[in-house]
C-alpha cells in the first residue's frame, strides 16, 4: 500500500512540475514582464530625508528623498527603440486623429512619419539613433506607461482604452475654461508602471543605506555615489556625463548607458545628462492656479548655469525631456512543489 501511495503522489508531483512551469516563470515577476528594462529595486524602506537649506537655487527646500515603501526604477532611460516599439503600437488606435498620434512623437526627430497606410500612421527609425534616449512629451509618455501597465500589447490586440488609461486617466487630460491644465496629477491607485515621484527619484540617485559605513545611511550629491562634480566629455576622453556645457570640440555621445562605470548606489544610469526626466509630481503656480509637470536631471543642452551641472540633488536643467519608468516590486512566487514533496515523505513514514 505505501508503494501505491508513493507512485501516486510521484505521479502527482510530476503533473504538477509540468503545470507549474509556465507559472513559475510568470511568477518570478509577479506576473509582470521586464518589458526589456533593467530594473533596480530601491530598499531601505522608510528612509530619512535629506534636507536641503532655504536659499539653494533651482531647488524644493526641506526635506527631499524620503520614500516609505520598496519600488523599482529602471536603470536607463526609454530608448528611441523601445519607444518606436510604443508608437507602432499606438498608431491604429489613434481613432484616425493624426494628430494625436503625432503628438506622442519624440521631440527630436529620430522617429520619421512617412505617412498613412489604410489611414494608420506609419513610422520609421533614423538609422543609427535605436539606442539613444527617447525625448517625449508627458502626455505620450503617460499612454506608454498606460500600456506597459496593460500588458504592452502589439498593434493587433491592442484596444483603444490599453493607450487611454490604467496608470493615467487620459480623459482627464486637456484645459478648464481658464487655460488650467486638467492633466491627472498622480498615478492612480493600482498603477504597475508610472513616472517616480521626486522622492522616489531623489532615493534612487543619491541616498546610500551605507553613506557613512555599514548601515550607516545618509546621501551624496552627486549621482555616482560621491561628493565630487562629475566630469562633462565622451566616456572615451574620461568623461562621466554628457551634461552641459561639455568641452569644446567633443562630439555628445548620446546613447543610453554610454557611462557604464557612472553608477548611483542603487545601479542607475544616465541619471546625468542624456535628458532631463519626467516626475509624478506638479507645480502648481500660485498666482494662477496652472499646474505645470515637474521634471529632474539634466540633459545635454548646449548651455547650463555658470556653477551648475545639473546632476546635484539640489539642481533641475533640462528642455529635452526623457522617461525613466519606476514601478511597483513584483510579488514572491508562489512555491507548492515542496509542499507535495513534504507529502511524499510523511507516507513514507507509515
Amino acid at each position: 500500500m505505501n508503494h501505491l501511495i508513493r507512485v501516486i503522489l510521484g505521479n502527482a508531483l510530476a503533473a504538477l512540475i509540468g503545470l507549474a512551469a509556465p507559472f513559475a516563470a510568470s511568477a518570478q515577476t509577479g506576473g509582470m514582464p521586464d518589458y526589456g528594462l533593467r530594473w533596480s529595486v530601491i530598499g531601505s524602506a522608510g528612509n530619512a530625508p535629506a534636507i536641503v537649506p532655504p536659499g539653494q537655487q533651482y531647488t524644493r527646500p526641506g526635506p527631499i528623498g524620503a520614500v516609505g515603501y520598496e519600488y523599482r526604477i529602471a536603470q536607463t532611460e526609454v530608448s528611441v527603440g523601445q519607444w518606436w516599439e510604443f508608437m507602432n503600437a499606438y498608431a491604429p488606435h489613434t481613432r484616425g486623429d493624426l494628430g494625436n498620434a503625432l503628438s506622442v512623437m519624440p521631440s527630436r526627430g529620430v522617429v520619421e512619419f512617412f505617412g498613412l497606410s489604410n489611414g494608420v500612421p506609419q513610422y520609421r527609425l533614423t538609422p543609427g539613433t535605436s539606442d539613444e534616449p527617447a525625448f517625449v512629451r508627458y502626455r505620450g509618455a503617460s499612454r506608454y506607461l498606460n500600456w506597459l501597465h496593460n500588458g504592452k500589447p502589439s498593434a493587433a490586440n491592442a484596444r483603444p482604452e490599453d493607450f487611454e488609461r490604467g496608470a493615467y486617466d487620459i480623459s482627464t487630460f486637456g484645459e478648464d475654461p481658464n487655460n488650467i491644465v486638467t492633466d491627472q496629477i498622480s498615478r492612480s491607485p493600482g498603477a504597475r508602471f508610472f513616472f517616480p515621484t521626486f522622492n522616489e527619484w531623489t532615493k534612487a540617485v543619491y541616498f546610500d543605506p551605507n553613506r557613512y559605513g555599514p548601515g550607516q545611511a545618509g546621501y551624496w550629491t552627486q549621482p555616482n555615489g560621491t561628493n565630487t562634480p562629475l566630469v562633462r566629455g565622451r566616456p572615451e576622453n574620461g568623461g562621466q556625463t554628457n551634461a552641459s556645457p561639455w568641452p569644446a570640440g567633443q562630439t555628445l555621445p548620446v546613447n543610453v548607458g554610454s557611462y557604464p562605470t557612472v553608477r548611483t548606489p542603487w545601479g542607475l544610469l544616465d541619471a546625468s545628462g542624456g535628458g532631463a526626466e519626467f516626475l509624478d509630481d506638479v507645480q502648481v503656480d500660485i498666482f494662477n492656479g496652472q499646474r505645470t509637470r515637474l521634471v529632474t536631471g539634466s540633459d545635454f543642452t548646449p548651455y547650463s548655469l555658470p556653477d551648475r551641472l545639473g546632476s546635484r540633488f539640489d539642481a533641475a536643467v533640462g528642455d529635452f525631456v526623457a522617461l525613466r519608468v519606476a514601478s511597483v516590486v513584483p510579488s514572491p512566487p508562489v512555491v507548492m512543489i515542496p509542499v507535495v514533496y513534504s507529502l511524499i515523505h510523511s507516507r513514507r513514514r507509515l
